[in-house]
């Protein structure tokens, strides 16, 4: 109580706890064409999506059949989904020379974005005059590039990964068995596979141990 009017004052101190300031944690929305809901499935395809946002071009790294190529291109076109992104793989092509000069046309200009799979098994004779593309090109547009594990020509290092400033990483899907029912469940329905039993409902929500290998064949 403060003067000889009778007044009161009131000082009120307000504290605000830890918890009243924390923001609740929204899930990442999840990105159509893609099966996973793994955190290591989740951070992968964050980086690969700011790589994209920020035009930084990224080697997508992990074993066959871990959906390397696939994330690229799903992410890409989830971000700009007017963009077709092409998937580059020399073995569709009928030549070496062939496979390097679509790559060149689909890259002339300054937005593009494209996703070569397998950079590591490509022929020594394409690697110098892909690398040639990607010096003409560098700082323009993205690129995505997969590659695998196991040993590859050195070559591959001197030429081309130097263009590609980020590296992401894929799990292998054994180290994700949780993603395995989503990939089962998205891409079984599409196999065609006359063993499985669609009719009565679809394709069970796990799938049996002895499907579990086939995962990493259906996310080439």
């Amino acid at each position: 109580i403060r003067g000889r009017s009778g007044g009161v004052v009131f000082h009120v101190h307000v504290q605000l706890s830890a918890h009243s300031l924390a923001v609740p944690h929204v899930a990442p929305a999840a990105i159509p064409r893609l099966a996973g809901r793994s955190s290591s499935w989740r951070r992968s395809c964050q980086q690969v999506e700011r790589c994209y946002r920020d035009r930084d071009w990224v080697v997508i790294e992990g074993e066959s059949g871990t959906g390397r190529t696939k994330l690229g291109q799903a992410v890409a076109q989830h971000v700009t989904p007017e963009r077709t992104v092409r998937v580059f793989r020399v073995e569709g092509f009928d030549t070496t020379d062939d496979f390097v000069a679509e790559v060149e046309a689909e890259t002339d200009g300054d937005d593009f974005a494209i996703v070569i799979a397998n950079v590591d098994a490509l022929p020594d004779e394409a690697l110098e005059p892909l690398a040639a593309v990607l010096q003409a090109r560098a700082g323009r547009g993205w690129i995505a590039a997969t590659m695998g594990g196991s040993t590859r020509s050195p070559l591959v290092d001197l030429l081309v990964l130097p263009f590609f400033t980020h590296t992401v990483t894929v799990p292998a899907l054994r180290h994700r068995i949780e993603d395995g029912a989503g990939v089962w469940q998205l891409k079984l329905p599409r196999s065609g596979d006359a063993r499985v039993e669609l009719e009565r409902g679809g394709p069970p929500a796990v799938p049996p141990p002895e499907l579990l290998a086939l995962l990493p064949a259906l996310l080439r």
